[in-house]
Parts: structure tokens; sequence; C-alpha cells
């Protein structure tokens, strides 16, 4: 019984792991640099704040950019909305055109993918196995 317990909770474990590495839709690259995008659905007044935080707000030409590649790429008709860039007088300037503050929208939204390498499984197995064989020593040691 003990070991289907801990069974269920390392299953649990891993399924999290793997629900939490999941964050968006789609991977575009742009000048060597990789996001990780999705669509956000809404106002500009609700969602302002995360908008503003995206790395191509203020930069007209990367807005443009990440629309483009996702509509070209993706020819995914949710992006007909684009990536809001700025703001001007109550309207939001879009890759592609500008839309009231108020008015319900899809935008996109993302992260920059860090380059960062995932250790290989034969380093997890190997620490895995150090980590056995350091206890069985031990225990052993304990036991002489």
């Amino acid at each position: 019984m003990k070991t289907m317990k801990y069974s269920v909770i390392i299953a649990t474990l891993t399924l999290s792991l793997f629900a939490m590495t999941a964050k968006g839709d789609y991977i575009v690259t742009i000048d060597n640099v990789t996001y990780d995008t999705f669509e956000l659905i809404g106002t500009f007044n609700a969602a302002q704040t995360v908008l503003e935080g995206q790395p191509w707000w203020g930069n007209e030409t990367l807005a443009n950019d990440i629309s483009l590649t996702l509509q070209n790429d993706y020819l995914v008709s949710i992006f007909d909305s684009n990536a809001a860039w700025g703001l001007d007088g109550g309207t939001v300037l879009l890759g592609q055109g500008t839309v009231p503050t108020d008015a319900v929208d899809g935008y996109v939204v993302g992260e920059v993918v860090s380059a960062v390498p995932e250790p290989s499984m034969l380093g997890l197995y190997g620490i895995g196995a150090l980590g056995l064989g350091g206890y069985a020593w031990r225990k052993k040691k304990r036991t002489a």
C-alpha cells in the first residue's frame, strides 16, 4: 500500500512539472531571439499592465514582425489580432492597426525564451545513481 501511495505522489509531481513547463502556444524566432507566445483576449484597459510588460512594447518594428510571423507561420485566425506596441491618446497601436482601449480584442503576449540547456537524461541518471550509492554507503557504514 505504501508503494502505491509513493507511486501516486511521484506521478502527480511529474505531471505537475510537465504542466509548469508548457507555457505558450506558439514559438517565434526573430533576429535570433525566440519568443514563447499565446493570445490574451480582453480589453486593453483590463490587460494594460501585462501588455506594457511585453518585450515588443514600444517597438513597432518588433510588434509587426511578431504579428506577421505568427500569421504567416501558423496561419491561425486568432492572430488577426496583433502584438500591441504602444498607446496613442486612448488607442492601442497594434502590429498592423489601431484599436480603442475599451474594445475587446486579442493581444499577443509572451516572453523571451532563455537559451538555458536542459540537463541530459544520462546526467540525471548519473546523479540519481550517485545518490543511491551514497545512501547505501552511509547505511552500510552505520551498521558496521
